[in-house]
């Protein structure tokens, strides 16, 4: 019976399968694995030996509660993302200290939306200068429902004051205008 042998940081995305039976399909090209008839993951077969192939996207979750290892994460360095996202990346780490954590949110937005429409809102607020983590995910959900005019992120609620003479009478056990208050069950 093969052994599979799976780095610990790379099933963290897929830790609802810790500690359960898996099932793994090697085909000539690639490697499948499978929870409860369920394609979890897919990834080429390598032949050699020592041989690893590492998905960004397995890492963001660890890489966001400690993003300054970013630049130094071997999945990062081994991902090509191409001139766009090196030009993010150096523009949210010159805007802000907290460029890192941004940049891997913006990366953890392919899980949700295709990355056409990602790199169309990444372009989109590059050229208008603001390119953080808010202004890419509200450009992406201007994208799919435009009937939104408004800014979606940065309106805030409005929340009424709570009136708190109501729990004073509860602890009196009259209402101020001289009635009882009685629990109900």
């Amino acid at each position: 019976m093969p052994i599979l042998i799976i780095a610990d940081l790379a099933i963290i995305r897929y830790w609802s399968y810790a500690r359960r039976w898996l099932t793994l399909k090697a085909f000539v090209d690639r490697i499948e694995v499978y929870g409860k008839d369920k394609l979890i993951a897919s990834h080429p077969r390598l032949y050699g030996r020592g041989q690893e192939h590492l998905v960004l996207d397995h890492y963001l979750d660890e890489l966001l509660k400690k993003p300054r290892a970013l630049l130094d994460a071997r999945p990062f360095k081994e991902a090509q993302l191409g001139p766009l996202y090196q030009e993010l990346l150096t523009r949210l780490l010159k805007q802000s200290p907290k460029g890192a954590r941004e940049f891997v949110n913006v990366l953890r937005l392919g899980r949700s939306f295709d990355e056409i429409a990602l790199k169309a809102a990444i372009e989109q607020t590059l050229a208008a200068g603001d390119c953080s983590f808010a202004a890419i995910y509200e450009a992406l959900l201007k994208m799919f429902w435009p009937s939104s005019s408004e800014k979606l992120l940065s309106s805030t609620p409005r929340v009424q004051k709570p009136n708190v003479a109501q729990f004073n009478e509860l602890l009196r056990g009259y209402r101020a205008d001289g009635t009882e208050c009685v629990a109900r069950s």
